[in-house]
């Protein structure tokens, strides 16, 4: 009975789904036109993850390390003009670690561990950054995307610009078929 119904109810979905591919087909001949438009554009926003890390059979010593680091780092960010409002951090993440010695896991302590990302707007200030940046096994740049501050904008206007060109190539179609 439930294979029968479930047999059913797949029938039923590919058949909805055929009837709608059907129905977006249009009845009259058509012509599809497309538009393009392009443009190149320099980043001018500069993200930096740093990533906190720290074990130690102390928890409060790992999370009191991690902290320390973590309030150098967003010194850092605010002294170097990171965009105040792009200053991120993640909350703590406190866990047990474990390693493999001689095919025995082999307790090493408290992980702590917390990441810490800012966005730039001017590269020579990313550099000063990056250039003071004390980094080691426990804190380690982990990341800079760069980005362009008027994505959106010019996206819109790039939309725009490409449904002008389809509108002008479907107009010369329709001459031709005059």
């Amino acid at each position: 009975m439930k294979a029968k119904f479930l047999l059913s109810a797949i029938l039923l979905a590919v058949a909805a789904s055929a009837q709608a591919q059907v129905n977006s087909i249009p009845s009259q001949p058509h012509l599809l036109v497309k538009g393009q438009a392009e443009r190149t554009v320099k980043p001018d926003r500069f993200a930096v993850t740093v990533s906190l890390d720290r074990v130690d059979m102390l928890p409060d010593q790992a999370r009191s390390s991690v902290q320390e680091d973590a309030s150098q780092v967003l010194k850092g960010f605010k002294d170097h003009h990171a965009i105040s409002d792009t200053i991120e951090a993640s909350t703590l993440s406190i866990q047990p670690k474990y390693e493999y010695e001689q095919n025995k896991q082999v307790f090493k302590g408290t992980q702590v561990s917390r990441n810490l990302t800012a966005t730039f707007g001017d590269l020579a200030d990313v550099r000063r950054f990056i250039a003071e940046l004390k980094t080691s096994e426990n804190l380690q740049l982990s990341g800079i995307t760069t980005s362009y501050s008027g994505e959106a904008k010019l996206r819109a206007q790039l939309k725009s610009e490409a449904a002008g060109q389809s509108r002008a190539s479907a107009g010369g179609v329709r001459q031709g078929y005059r």
